[in-house]
């Protein structure tokens, strides 16, 4: 139940706050708000995406876990 918990705290995203270092002219920002908006990505916790920094492993399980269909779909 914990990691439930933990999980859907890090997934509330509010995605009318642009991130600080993603500008409305980079050319992937259309698909990182696409993302961010259904709560496969939220970023750091300083409001930064980092669109340029290489993905960790960690992180990218974050994004593949994030964007499967959910359990109770299936």
């Amino acid at each position: 139940l914990q990691f439930l918990r933990a999980r859907a705290d890090a997934t509330t995203v509010r995605v009318d706050v642009p991130f600080s270092d993603v500008p409305s002219d980079y050319p992937y920002q259309a698909a990182i708000y696409d993302l961010r908006r259904n709560s496969v990505i939220s970023g750091y916790p300083d409001g930064s995406f980092r669109p340029e920094r290489p993905v960790t492993r960690a992180e990218l399980s974050r994004i593949l876990d994030g964007s499967v269909l959910p359990y109770d779909f299936i």
